[in-house]
């Protein structure tokens, strides 16, 4: 990976920043491209993403790591985006002086739903940086985004999700949560009090007692009666990416390094809109600390 620092202007905007995202995706190379003969051997090359980097310490500092071969191009659409900014070559490593609490950010709905994309701000980068006055001494935070190109097809799972909705059941993220778990048993019960109650119903009146009760989430709810986005209704159309934020803390004071931890949260929440984003806090910070330091991309 080749890693060069951005020194911003002062004049700097976001007018730009659909063109360089579209330019971060062309670097996707599809699996079996990936595979390769060399020598008479199959070889596989690793799938190339992108990592950028925030450091608030005794100054801010931007970083963007990328493959190699790619170095050339990744920087020259840097320059026509942002016009007047500046570009060094880095051999950036986080490096922290005092223990770290770590955790990932991410989204707390299915991502069909969309952040704000309003391109007419800089959100969420003021918020980041008052961050910075929180900070004694020696203390950091880094925060790290893992850009990985998603396949061609990852629309059909928001086009999926989309139908889901508008047909009155509200799309969950993968995985289980505790309560995850105990609202979809809540909501098994309750369908089936209902049931209970139509069949009761049959038995007393000698026909079939329909219902129009649906059994829904409250987000689902509220974005029904409120109205998808915009930026949630054309989210499909563009390019994305699997993408993964790392934050780590460094400070002697543990219950510091959770406030700046939850600082970073409500910075980036500035982005709220039909979406917004969660912390979940590592139990294995050193762990995460080295996924971090060597910009390892998840391997799910």
């Amino acid at each position: 990976m080749k890693t060069v620092q951005l020194i911003p202007n002062r004049t700097l905007e976001n007018g730009k920043t659909e063109r360089l995202a579209d330019s971060f995706y062309s670097i996707y190379t599809p699996f079996i491209k990936r595979l390769q003969m060399r020598e008479n051997k199959l070889a596989y090359i690793k799938k190339p993403y992108l990592v950028w980097e925030i450091l608030i310490a005794d100054t801010i500092t931007f970083y963007l790591s990328m493959p190699d071969e790619w170095e050339p191009f990744i920087t020259h659409e840097l320059n026509v985006c942002w016009e007047k900014i500046t570009l060094q070559n880095s051999d950036f490593a986080f490096a922290p002086d005092h223990p770290v609490t770590a955790g990932t950010i991410s989204l707390v709905n299915h991502c069909f739903l969309s952040l704000s994309i309003d391109k007419r701000t800089i959100d969420p980068l003021p918020a980041l940086l008052e961050n910075h006055s929180l900070l004694s001494p020696g203390e950091k935070i880094l925060i790290q985004i893992v850009l990985d190109p998603a396949p061609y097809d990852w629309f059909d799972g928001v086009q999926d999700a989309y139908k889901k909705f508008q047909s009155g059941q509200m799309p969950q993220r993968f995985g289980l949560t505790p309560k995850r778990i105990i609202q979809t048993l809540a909501k098994t019960g309750a369908a089936v009090g209902v049931e209970i109650m139509t069949t009761v119903g049959e038995f007393i009146t000698e026909k079939e007692v329909k219902t129009d009760i649906k059994i829904e989430e409250p987000e689902r709810i509220n974005f029904a009666r409120n109205g998808l986005s915009y930026a949630t209704q054309r989210k499909a159309q563009g390019n994305a990416f699997d993408t993964t934020i790392r934050v780590v803390a460094s400070s002697a004071d543990y219950q510091k390094r959770n406030v700046l931890l939850k600082g970073i949260l409500t910075a980036l929440n500035t982005l709220e809109n039909d979406n917004h984003f969660k912390l979940s806090v590592s139990f294995n910070p050193d762990k995460l600390l080295e996924e971090v330091q060597s910009r390892t991309a998840p391997a799910f």
